[in-house]
């Protein structure tokens, strides 16, 4: 309760008068706090002394501003926003900054905001119950609530489409109004949502999607194809609307979804523009990837040709649509295994951008992304590292670090530099990205521990594995309460600490993780999958350093019994013509195990590339 009333002593005193002398519970206080704001706090039978309730106290600053309309107004509409870090700057849209930095000062004077100096700007802070009040009392009045409800809506969608020189500054300002999009979104009523409020969600939602924030993104679209509806948009809302829930749901890799989106996006617009219009391309196009994505190879191949002719006939040769369409065809072709055309078109629509575009600029990025990508799917790392580079300085640039493109053109460029053997170039470059990853990533995300283990795997590789103890034993934690103690990639860990372990010489606790890795990996697997001939393999061989012959050898007898019948002819005639005792076997595995273990679990334990394919 003291949380909710932001721990303000007037409050907290005139609620604990108001709970003892009611016999309210708090909830129920808290309730109708939320309820009826103005009838709890200006209550004042639970105090003897009325001039100390939170209201009067309130009201006798408020009075002092009545000869202000403009502070006032503020007020009001600082009511929807978050109560703190609201930029001052925002409301230099209602007024002059002159005007408004006196209305601003005066609330500040009569201790109704606090300031709060920022490094970049002058911040506000409202308490919350100020802000419960003044919605309140503007309810109080006709149209109250609606005209600075709009007020804040309007300004919210106006700062989130501001363009500024600097985008990597750009992300940032987006990201710190989007806590006072929530807050105006938790607090406005239906019927007040308007035209501008569907807006709002629209940008919100297209902004969360590119920050990776699919949740929120989805929250958001459907909240806008809400508005779209009640207002009379007919029950698919509106194309655009349903366009960004298709893109949402193929971020998701829900292609059916996907599909059904872009479908209807396309039905709701071709009727009222002509098919030659902008939307409708950009539409044709994005119901090609989702076709793709579902697996219709040729049928995407068909209409995304079609599209790249029709946007070089009607919007011309150097649109961006047009270099967005031939991006994905790109892709097409990739996805269904005909690579050189894949890099002619990826190389064509670089070549445009760079020409058009110039080198700082989204596009240039992503189309230098793809190429470097299609190279790094084809097997040639070494020709994909100049163009991730390429995409990771602009984006860096022009993004910011910590933007999730950033963060996959790192991680990809990481993930090349590993397959030409450069891991000290991809550990800092792979730290950056797990330093960046809470913003961006959730805790137990497959992207996240797909980088933690290719980190780890790393240290290992050069000498540090006391960093990768560090990292596998977090994973391990997060894998047994995410998905369970038996699951293969949670044994596939245990596997890893165990030689981890054993490569800083702890034997003991070496043993005890291969030991778990082969009981669960016999347990889920089954005695004969190649896991689990790993996991005996490295048992044994730990148990011999450890001289612990007694135990490693039924086990080697097992291994090789596995291997006589599994491995190929030249492997076994190789092992047989060293004779196999126990004791030879001991010494042809001391000279192989490494390799053996390398291969085993390269399975269980790399990474999955991250290479983006969006259009740019």
């Amino acid at each position: 309760m003291c949380e909710e009333l932001g721990y303000l002593p007037l409050a907290i005193e005139l609620a604990a008068a108001n709970i003892a002398q009611t016999r309210t519970r708090p909830r129920h206080y808290l309730e109708n706090l939320s309820a009826a704001p103005l009838d709890v706090l200006i209550d004042h039978s639970a105090s003897e002394d009325s001039a100390h309730t939170v209201a009067r106290v309130l009201q006798a600053n408020l009075k002092r501003l009545s000869g202000h309309p403009l502070a006032e107004e503020l007020l009001r509409v600082m009511a929807w926003f978050a109560p703190d870090g609201i930029p001052r700057s925002l409301f230099f849209r209602m007024e002059s900054p002159q005007a408004v930095r006196t209305a601003v000062g005066l609330l500040a004077k009569y201790s109704v905001i606090r300031w709060t100096e920022d490094a970049d700007e002058p911040t506000l802070n409202v308490h919350r119950l100020v802000q419960k009040l003044a919605i309140a009392w503007s309810r109080t009045s006709p149209d109250g609530t609606f005209e600075s409800s709009f007020t804040a809506t309007d300004i919210l969608c106006q700062a989130l489409g501001d363009e500024v020189p600097e985008e990597g500054f750009k992300t940032r300002w987006r990201r710190s109004l989007m806590p006072h999009v929530d807050s105006l979104t938790s607090k406005i009523e239906a019927s007040d949502e308007t035209l501008g409020a569907a807006a709002l969600y629209e940008t919100s939602a297209y902004f969360l999607l590119r920050q990776g924030q699919l949740g929120q993104a989805n929250y958001y679209a459907q909240r806008a194809h809400q508005v779209m509806v009640r207002i009379g948009s007919g029950p698919s809302g509106s194309s655009d609307i349903q366009n960004l829930l298709g893109q949402i749901q193929f971020a998701t890799e829900n292609a059916s979804g996907a599909t059904e989106h872009f479908k209807w996006a396309l039905d709701e617009a071709t009727p009222r523009f002509s098919e030659d219009s902008r939307s409708v391309l950009a539409y044709r196009v994005n119901y090609a990837r989702a076709i793709l994505a579902g697996g219709d190879h040729s049928t995407a191949i068909s209409v995304l040709d079609d599209a790249v002719s029709d946007c070089v006939n009607i919007l011309g040769g150097e649109d961006p649509l047009t270099f967005t369409a031939r991006a994905c065809l790109g892709h097409a072709y990739e996805t269904s295994g005909d690579m050189a055309t894949a890099m002619s078109l990826y190389g064509q629509v670089l070549f445009d951008r760079l020409r058009t575009l110039g080198l700082n600029h989204e596009g240039t990025a992503a189309s230098s992304a793809l190429l470097g990508g299609v190279h790094l799917a084809n097997g040639d790392p070494s020709d994909a590292i100049p163009y991730l580079e390429l995409a990771l300085g602009v984006r860096v640039r022009i993004l910011g670090s910590d933007h999730l493109d950033t963060v996959t053109s790192r991680n990809n460029l990481a993930v090349a530099l590993c397959e030409v053997d450069e891991p000290h170039r991809a550990i800092p470059l792979l730290e950056q990205v797990i330093d960046d990853a809470p913003g961006i990533f959730a805790p137990d995300s497959a992207e996240l521990t797909s980088t933690q283990e290719r980190l780890a795997s790393l240290y290992i590789s050069t000498g540090n594995p006391d960093r990768a103890i560090s990292f596998y034993s977090q994973l391990l934690e997060n894998r047994i309460r995410t998905i369970g103690v038996d699951h293969p990639a949670t044994l596939a860990i245990q596997n890893m600490l165990g030689f981890t372990y054993s490569a800083v010489g702890d034997l003991s606790r070496a043993i005890i993780f291969y030991e778990q890795a082969l009981i669960g990996r016999t347990r889920v697997l089954g005695p004969e999958h190649q896991d689990t001939f790993n996991s005996r393999n490295n048992l044994a061989y730990a148990y011999k350093l450890a001289g612990d012959l007694a135990r490693a050898i039924p086990l080697y007898e097992e291994t090789l019994e596995f291997a006589a019948s599994r491995l190929g002819p030249t492997e076994i005639e190789r092992v047989v013509s060293q004779g196999v005792t126990a004791g030879r076997w001991l010494r042809y595995h001391r000279r192989h195990a490494v390799s053996t273990r390398g291969r085993a679990d390269r399975r269980t334990t790399a990474v999955p590339r991250r290479v983006t394919a969006s259009g740019g």
